[in-house]
């Protein structure tokens, strides 16, 4: 069973270079909190805490921060045991953000959706201030796959091929 979690932002900014990391052992929540909440309107939290109940986990991320803003993405890909999952189904199912203003608070909850993505998905940001931040949801076991029409992978080649 995989959850895939996603923060992805579309603002450009060609001035400065991007930082790549991979690597689960590079997965830091509080750290990525704390370096891009910010810019990245993101309290990052489909992204859980730890890694420790996780089964062949994968990390990557790419963030460039420019003059005014960043933009990069972060993808954590985890396949859990049954109970695991259920445990992480749950604490994704129970996200809420409370927005306070002046003498007002707002309470927003996660949205659950089955149609938007191409697994369901429980989803904290789409397409706001050109954000997205969701979890895929895959409990049939079903193999996840990177599609676009701008790159390619090669027979031998450890990397996708861009178009020029």
């Amino acid at each position: 069973m995989v959850i895939v979690f996603v923060v992805g932002v579309g603002v450009l900014d060609y001035l400065s270079p991007s930082q790549k990391i991979s690597g689960i052992e590079n997965y830091n929540k509080s750290a990525i909190v704390e370096e891009n909440s910010g810019d990245m309107d993101s309290c990052f939290m489909v992204f859980p805490d730890t890694t420790d109940d996780m089964i062949d986990a994968k990390f990557t991320s790419k963030v460039k921060s420019g003059l005014f803003d960043s933009d990069g993405y972060f993808i954590l890909e985890a396949k859990y045991n049954s109970e695991d999952f259920e445990n992480e189904i749950k604490r994704l199912s129970e996200i809420e953000c409370a927005i306070e203003y002046r003498d007002d608070v707002v309470v927003n909850k996660i949205k659950y959706d089955e149609d938007m993505y191409n697994y369901p998905a429980y989803i904290a940001s789409d397409g706001y201030d050109y954000v997205y931040e969701y979890a895929l949801i895959n409990d049939n076991n079903k193999v996840l796959e990177n599609f676009t029409i701008y790159a390619h992978k090669f027979p031998g080649e450890d990397a996708w091929i861009e178009f020029e």
